[in-house]
């Protein structure tokens, strides 16, 4: 998602500044933000940014004939925006490959024992109580947290457990 997101940054980038979009001196609202504004936003927030700059394109467009922004420095400043994109995709990466090598089989023990022991002493919703379902949920986790300890996945997953439940249903099929 992160590569989508910084790609889309990146071309909203470009594309606000070949048509002058920026920030209007006499504007104000939301949506009056610089083209390094409308690329930033969007790296950060992708689902919400990039929709909703597709949608006003046209009226932004349209108000920057009035008086378009130009803008200096282009390229550098789409180096840059590659390059923090390119370390949060790194960043995500490294989380991932470093999370799944921390997953040892004695923590995903200790997680599925846990999950299993938990859902035992529950009422039953109707959700299936395998040890293996567990197992599995169990592996996933681990690579968000890897580095917690077993005991600090047993104080931390008890809340989850009581509040989640009745939504396990779908975490297991």
């Amino acid at each position: 998602l992160k590569g989508g997101g910084t790609s889309s940054a990146v071309w909203v980038y470009l594309d606000a500044t070949k048509n002058g979009i920026g920030k209007q001196v006499d504007g104000s609202g939301f949506f009056n933000l610089s083209a390094g504004g409308w690329a930033t936003v969007t790296l950060l927030l992708w689902i919400v940014a990039f929709p909703c700059y597709l949608m006003k394109r046209e009226d932004l467009i349209w108000k920057a004939k009035k008086s378009p922004v130009v803008v200096s420095g282009r390229a550098w400043k789409t180096l840059v925006l590659l390059a923090v994109g390119g370390y949060f995709i790194a960043g995500q990466a490294f989380t991932a490959i470093v999370g799944q090598a921390h997953a040892t089989s004695e923590y995903v023990e200790v997680c599925a024992n846990h999950y299993y022991e938990t859902a035992q002493s529950l009422p039953q919703v109707g959700i299936r109580n395998d040890r293996g379902d567990w197992v599995r949920t169990c592996k996933c986790i681990s690579g968000l947290d890897g580095g917690q300890t077993a005991e600090d996945f047993r104080r931390n997953t008890s809340v989850f457990m009581s509040a989640h439940i009745n939504n396990m249903e779908h975490c297991v099929r």
